[in-house]
């Protein structure tokens, strides 16, 4: 995972595209064909640095925008994720990340521009993280992945992190799991709610608490009533 995090002077806007998307949370760009998928899987397969890059994970815009304290008054912020591999065996190891950084994120830059070009001239400041920064800040997160480890065949799902650990409680007395480990290995916080929703039923504080308000998934289910999109979720 290789990360451009942006400072807007001026909030995100679309020329050219539906006016919604200027309210929407997140946007993806730079994948438009089966033969960009087959690209990325190649490039990944055989440790090769995507170029141009591959922005398949979730490009956002929406923090600021739904919580003005994210950034300071009069600006925005935006952030994207490429795909890239953690090793480069052709560019002499994962510590080279920490030369090749800024000019990859100017390839980022540059993708970007080719969608938004006046989202790129609002940019006032810019941060890379790669996936060795990734790794260096949280060594659970191998390679710079976002999964913590496989996620693939046995290892996947409420098998994680690896068959009959069970979560959120594992056999190991009070080890309890959550955020990036399950349910579906991303660093979703609703595996967070799950877990600790289960540490408070076996600490017997779980009912009658004044500051726990909400259900998991409450307010999604909520905004898609409202949307006119009924679903049946038993929420616990």
């Amino acid at each position: 995972m290789f990360t451009n995090y942006w400072v807007l002077d001026r909030a995100p806007h679309w020329e050219g595209y539906r006016e919604e998307l200027d309210e929407a949370f997140g946007f993806n760009f730079g994948l438009e064909s089966v033969e960009d998928i087959r690209r990325m899987e190649r490039n990944l397969a055989n440790d090769e640095l995507p170029d141009p890059p591959l922005v398949a994970g979730l490009s956002v815009q929406g923090f600021s925008l739904a919580d003005p304290t994210q950034a300071p008054k009069g600006q925005y912020t935006a952030m994207a994720w490429s795909c890239v591999p953690y090793e480069l065996p052709a560019h002499g190891g994962p510590q080279k990340w920490d030369e090749i950084r800024e000019g990859y994120g100017d390839k980022v830059d540059r993708l970007l521009a080719e969608y938004n070009p006046g989202m790129m001239d609002s940019v006032i400041a810019r941060y890379c993280n790669s996936p060795l920064d990734y790794y260096r800040k949280n060594p659970s997160q191998m390679l710079g992945a976002t999964r913590s480890g496989s996620a693939g065949g046995k290892w996947y799902g409420t098998a994680r992190p690896f068959p009959g650990c069970g979560a959120p409680r594992t056999p190991f007395g009070n080890l309890y799991l959550s955020n990036s480990i399950w349910p579906v290995g991303t660093s979703t916080l609703g595996a967070g709610y799950v877990a600790a929703t289960e540490v408070a039923k076996d600490l017997g504080v779980r009912e009658g608490q004044p500051w726990w308000r909400f259900k998991a998934l409450e307010a999604g289910v909520e905004v898609l009533r409202r949307r006119g999109i009924e679903i049946d979720l038993n929420i616990t």
